[in-house]
């Protein structure tokens, strides 16, 4: 299994655009069997 991982930052002050951008590949990587991590500096 192949594993990806994603270094996006979103938030109120600076947007969600690119949280939400990487969600959308990430769906379509785990589709294909990935395994997907996310990496932030802000707490969900």
């Amino acid at each position: 299994m192949y594993k990806i991982i994603f270094i996006a930052h979103g938030g109120c002050n600076i947007g969600m655009g690119h949280i939400i951008r990487s969600m959308s590949l990430a769906h379509e990587f785990r589709l294909h069997n990935y395994e997907v991590t996310f990496i932030s500096r802000y707490e969900t």
